[in-house]
């Protein structure tokens, strides 16, 4: 089944890095950094302030990874181009209007047109952009962070979708949310 299970022990801060399989990462007490790579992963921080690594092309929309427990204001996302090479936070950060639709694909193309569920109108996701969305009803019922690259528009091969379904701590309502509370 091409799955890879690490599960960090102790009490230290360790860096837990999975493989092109589809990995099961689970951190321990310390503060840990967990990258999944490519695959279809499932990453489990544990306590600790922790930081998820994803790379543009590794959490797209027909391979998504899903974070099970990461703590709103205190565990961080860390970015990474295509190319592996480090890169800034996302410039501007929102909070979608909740969504009823039953595909991915519809989530996404809803996020890319209307980001930003307390402004009056259209706002699609720019580039260098996050939006955090929950779907409340169906199948791809959750909460989602939909992440633009530096490429205008959805390109379904590199931007990210990450499921963050089973979040602890309150998601910060609908508009601007501040990129620090989510990004490093």
């Amino acid at each position: 089944n091409n799955v890879e299970n690490l599960r960090l022990i102790g009490t230290n801060n360790i860096n837990g890095t999975g493989n092109a399989g589809n990995n099961n990462i689970t951190g321990n007490s310390g503060i840990n950094q967990i990258n999944g790579g490519a695959g279809i992963d499932t990453l489990t921080g544990g306590l600790g302030a922790d930081t998820f690594i994803f790379q543009f092309g590794q959490s797209t929309i027909s391979a998504s990874d899903r974070i099970t427990d990461f703590a709103i204001n205190s565990d961080k996302i860390d970015l990474l181009t295509q190319g592996g090479l480090p890169m800034n936070a996302p410039s501007s950060f929102s909070r979608a209007t909740d969504s009823t639709t039953t595909t991915l694909g519809d989530l996404v193309n809803q996020v890319f047109t209307d980001a930003n569920g307390a402004t009056t109108g259209n706002q699609g996701l720019g580039v260098n952009s996050a939006a955090l969305v929950q779907v409340t009803t169906g199948a791809i019922a959750g909460t989602y962070l939909v992440i633009n690259d530096s490429t205008a528009g959805f390109q379904s091969s590199n931007d990210l979708l990450i499921n963050i379904t089973g979040f602890t701590g309150t998601l910060p309502a609908l508009g601007n949310i501040p990129v620090g509370n989510f990004f490093i």
